[in-house]
């Protein structure tokens, strides 16, 4: 028994037994070291010979890194920009501004805009952020 651990501690280090032939199968090498068939030493050298040719055991893949989201300030004229580019009527101003969240970070938008029949009028605009970019918009 002592010589199964010697042997599988020799294997695992990529070191020859002292003593051992060239061997062309994992039998012979056993048999070269000393380990005889039907032993215990013998099964446990061909399972230390067996697990030092497969390798480490695979690991689970990385997650994918995250990337940082966009500051307030950032995130609040991505949206600007995006409602101003069609807006259903001229924008007079940005009436008011929210930012909440981190991730996802939402942006909510309203502006006075100059609706024909309407004394006063407000367009609101809600722009969601994840991981940096921009996954939504949304306007009534």
């Amino acid at each position: 028994m002592r010589f199964a651990g010697f042997a599988a501690g020799m294997v695992a280090l990529g070191l020859a037994v002292p003593g051992a032939a060239m061997a062309q199968t994992d039998m012979e090498r056993c048999v070269a070291w000393g380990a005889q068939p039907g032993t215990q030493a013998f099964y446990n050298c061909l399972a230390a010979l067996e697990s030092q040719r497969a390798g480490p055991a695979p690991s689970a893949p990385a997650a994918p890194a995250k990337r940082p989201n966009v500051a307030d300030g950032l995130a609040t004229q991505l949206c600007v920009e995006r409602a101003s580019a069609r807006p259903p009527y001229p924008i007079v101003r940005l009436a008011t501004n929210t930012v909440s969240g981190n991730d996802p970070k939402s942006v909510s938008l309203s502006f006075k805009i100059e609706k024909p029949g309407a004394s006063v009028a407000f367009w609101n605009v809600t722009c969601v952020f994840r991981e940096g970019r921009m996954v939504d918009f949304k306007a009534s």
